[in-house]
Order: structure tokens, then C-alpha cells, then sequence
């Protein structure tokens, strides 16, 4: 594990229309997607905290959403308002196949970095990166906008290191670490017992 101290930050917080249940809630396997991304990466991080109004998470800490209806990027203040250390690591609740390889290779580069964020399948992995403190102003700008969103603050941050998919690619089976699930017959397409 890295020197530097990290906080876990998963974000509960969304309605899930398009899924039709609490995601947080949801099982695979007999484990809720929550269960299954601690489970997963949890002993990477000195703490772990679950941001949301009523995750209904059962352990851990949580910390309310301060603006919980304009997406992920108040679920990010919160969680940097929230940690007790400097860096978080953000993840969302519907990704419970996140690999602890792929994420300690993140951790890996976070050095001096305001934000680290993988690149994967031409999409800035916004929900699978690490998040400084020192970000909170830019990002309490950010919601003043009309149109909030995480990859604005990636893009226009200071001191952004983008690590690109060919990083990633040495790492068998990494693009189920990036997965997110929108609707549940999706799940099936990639609940397959396919170590990392």
C-alpha cells in the first residue's frame, strides 16, 4: 500500500430510475454492489465512508450529501468535507466489480497530483480516480454551474494526471474494474468469475 493515506469515498447518493431498485441495496451473489466494491479494494484505505441521505448501508461511516440533487459533484464536496484525510479515492455504488490492482495502480501515481483519473474505453474514468482537498473551492465553483459535472473539474483542475488505458492494459480483464450499471440486465453480461 502506498505511504500517502487515502480515504474510500462511494457515493450512494443516485436515485436509480433507469435500474428501478436501490442500487446500494441491490445483491449479486448474495452480496449487496456495496458489499462486493469494500469487500473488493476496501483494505486499500485507512477509511471508508459512504456519502448519501440515507445509504441504508448497515456499516461504515456516512456522511450526508450536502446538495443531493445535482449529481456527483456534491457528492464529492461532501466526501472531501467528510474525510479526515487529504486524497480521496471516489467510486460509485454500482460498480461491484472494481479491482483492487486497478485501483492500487491509481494510488500508485498520486504523488503530488491534485486528481489522478484513468482513461479507459475514451472516457474520463471520473468515478474511478483520486481527489484532493485542495480541489474544494474549484469544486464549490463547479456547482454554482448550471450543468455540474465531475469531468469539467477533471479537465480544468490545475494538476490533473490522466493515466491512459495502455497503463491498464498489462492488467488482465481490466475494464470490468471501470463498469458501472445503469440497467440490471447488464449485470449478467459481466457477473462472470474472471479473477483480476
Amino acid at each position: 500500500m502506498s505511504e500517502m493515506k487515502f480515504s474510500l469515498a462511494v457515493l450512494t447518493g443516485g436515485k436509480s430510475k433507469r435500474f428501478g431498485s436501490d442500487k446500494c441495496a441491490y445483491k449479486i451473489n448474495g452480496k449487496t454492489m456495496t458489499e462486493m466494491i469494500v469487500n473488493s479494494i476496501g483494505e486499500l484505505f485507512d477509511e471508508i465512508i459512504f456519502v448519501g441521505l440515507d445509504p441504508k448501508i448497515g456499516f461504515g461511516k456516512i456522511v450526508e450529501d450536502i446538495h443531493p440533487d445535482i449529481g456527483p459533484v456534491g457528492g464529492l464536496e461532501s466526501a472531501l468535507l467528510g474525510s479526515k484525510y487529504e486524497s480521496i479515492f471516489l467510486v460509485a455504488c454500482d460498480m461491484p466489480f472494481i479491482s483492487p490492482k486497478a485501483v492500487k495502480m491509481v494510488l500508485d501515481n498520486k504523488d503530488s497530483h491534485s486528481i489522478v483519473c484513468p482513461i479507459v474505453n475514451e472516457f474520463y474514468q471520473v468515478m474511478h480516480a483520486i481527489y484532493s482537498k485542495s480541489l474544494l473551492h474549484l469544486v464549490q465553483k463547479e456547482i454554482e454551474r448550471e450543468k455540474p459535472s465531475l469531468t469539467h473539474i477533471v479537465l480544468s483542475a490545475p494538476d490533473t494526471l490522466f493515466l491512459n488505458e495502455s497503463y491498464f492494459q498489462r492488467l488482465r480483464g481490466y475494464e470490468r474494474s471501470f463498469y458501472n450499471f445503469n440497467f440490471k440486465e447488464d449485470i449478467g453480461i459481466h457477473n462472470t468469475e474472471n479473477a483480476f
